[in-house]
């Protein structure tokens, strides 16, 4: 099965991602640009790298609509609220980066 990861179907903005990864028995971090409709391969065999890109996620405003597209496509996603303002304002956490084969 081919490894690779890339950023979830529909989503339109490229994403720069701080992420770390070895390199010659060190861990290093370099931020990492990665664009819509692109499949990366680069670390992949990492496993820091890879357990990074899966826990990655982006807050948006939340909208029901928004909210049951993601469902439907079968995004992972999560309604929060924010803590700062007591819950007023709820966002939507979605993970951005899609891992495939590991």
């Amino acid at each position: 099965m081919e490894k690779y990861y890339k950023l979830i179907d529909g989503w339109q903005a490229a994403e720069v991602i701080p992420l770390p990864y070895r390199q010659n028995g060190k861990v290093h971090t370099r931020f990492f640009t990665l664009y819509p409709n692109t499949k990366y391969v680069e670390h992949i065999e990492d496993d820091i790298f890879v357990e990074k890109l899966k826990r990655h996620t982006r807050d948006i405003p939340y909208d029901a609509d928004k909210e049951a597209r993601l469902v439907a496509a079968g995004v992972p996603c999560e309604v929060v609220v924010c803590k700062v303002c007591g819950g007023k304002k709820k966002n939507l956490r979605v993970n951005v980066v899609e891992v495939v084969g590991v």
